[in-house]
């Protein structure tokens, strides 16, 4: 038969579904709320108008939230709906075909199985002349501008957030489906405070198809599992948590998770952030309910600890940023980590002149050792100090650093002394 829809293809014997338009045999989306279902109109579908150009189909343009290297995303308002709805759409290369489509569509496959308070809503997917579109629920805010503009985030938003996105995640890992770039630019926030994990692009469904081209380094490499970097295909539910557990990172620290320094973590959620995003998937968490049962527990106890003080849940005074003074600034012991090591060569250097009319290579080489463990020590101590707490990374890197320096001493008393 021919579709009621878009009247463009015959619908198979045995099939429910158009292949141009996604709707079935009595023009419906299987994706729409039953309650929510539009009549189709008569003609060529309902296109989704371009920006510019309101009032013309069924979705009248807003404005433009964002656009990616597949896509562009509008706020519209969905005229038969009388909802603001989030129009996706797909972008064209040069000769006029959409790009990644099987990834565009894939989206909307994984989230129609998928009903859950914290997982974006899909009220509709069609296809018109300006070619394929998704039709969403629309969230005023994201995770990420909520970070940039409040710097970090308290322990008790973290967590308030994390668990309800993780009780998403483990609701959808029970569905087998695995969302495979969970970062904070994918978690919404609507007007009423709740958090909507979104883009399941790259989601990984367990219906045996997988994307095409995707063998290694899918999704935000910031983000991504370790194991997610070498083999995208065969990760499992243990990515995401992984994924969570760096977008925690951010939510308190306010800093890219380029590089993780424990001692930025707050004492309450430095064990659970650091358990979620543990190198090898069978040393995190086993599921997402786990992470969010500790989750909870921190916030109960976070709660008490308030009401303890005198503050009610909710009322919890601004966390005041911790006021450095000058000797603790950064950029003084940055500077004086650089200091250190040109400080010593010239220090050693004194010292093996003033030993030069006494020929004593013994006591010059004591001298010089003790002079380069005393670099080593005072860079690492300026690092602690700096970083308030051990930075592994930077130490690896510093070390090398200073010893490379002393050694360049033991160089110079033997040019001198030999």
């Amino acid at each position: 038969m021919l579709c009621p829809s878009c009247r463009s293809v015959e619908i198979p014997e045995g099939s429910q579904l158009c292949k141009e338009c996604s709707r079935d045999r009595i023009g419906n989306s299987p994706t729409e709320d039953p309650s929510e279902r539009v009549k189709p109109k008569e003609g060529k579908g309902d296109p989704a108008v371009p920006a510019g150009a309101p009032g013309k189909g069924r979705y009248e343009i807003l404005e433009l939230l964002g656009e990616g290297g597949m896509g562009k995303v509008y706020k519209a308002k969905d005229k038969g709906l009388d909802i603001v709805v989030a129009l996706k759409r797909l972008l064209k290369d040069s000769g006029g075909q959409e790009k990644g489509l099987s990834r565009f569509l894939r989206e909307p496959k994984a989230i129609a199985a998928l009903e859950h308070p914290n997982i974006i809503r899909i009220y509709d997917i069609g296809k018109d002349e300006e070619g394929h579109y998704i039709s969403m629920e629309y969230a005023e805010d994201t995770l990420l501008r909520r970070i940039k503009e409040k710097k970090r985030l308290s322990v008790q938003e973290t967590v308030d957030i994390a668990r309800q996105i993780g009780r998403a995640l483990d609701y959808a890992h029970r569905k087998r489906v695995i969302h495979r770039d969970v970062k904070p630019s994918n978690i919404l926030i609507t007007s009423a405070g709740i958090p909507k994990l979104a883009d399941f692009g790259l989601a990984k469904i367990d219906d045996g198809l997988e994307i095409s081209g995707t063998s290694y380094g899918l999704g935000d490499r910031y983000y991504m599992a370790p194991e997610q970097m070498g083999d995208a295909r065969n990760v499992d539910h243990r990515a995401d948590i992984y994924g969570l557990g760096v977008t925690m990172y951010q939510m308190v620290t306010g800093e890219m998770p380029v590089t993780i320094r424990e001692s930025k973590i707050p004492e309450a959620l430095r064990g659970v952030i650091l358990k979620a995003i543990e190198e090898k998937p069978e040393n995190r968490y086993s599921t997402a309910e786990e992470l969010v049962k500790d989750l909870e527990q921190i916030g109960r106890t976070t709660v008490q600890k308030q009401r303890a003080e005198g503050r009610g849940e909710g009322s919890a005074k601004k966390e005041k940023p911790e006021e450095e003074s000058s000797l603790e600034a950064p950029f003084f012991w940055g500077f004086l980590n650089w200091l250190i090591p040109p400080f010593g060569l010239v220090l050693g250097g004194y010292l093996l002149f003033a030993k030069k009319s006494k020929r004593n290579h013994r006591s010059g080489y004591i001298v010089m050792m003790a002079g380069i463990a005393g670099c080593i020590a005072l860079g690492l101590v300026a690092n602690y100090i700096m970083n308030k707490g051990w930075d592994y990374y930077g130490t690896s890197i510093l070390v090398p650093f200073y010893m490379g320096y002393g050694f360049s001493l033991v160089f110079f008393y033997n040019a001198a002394f030999s």
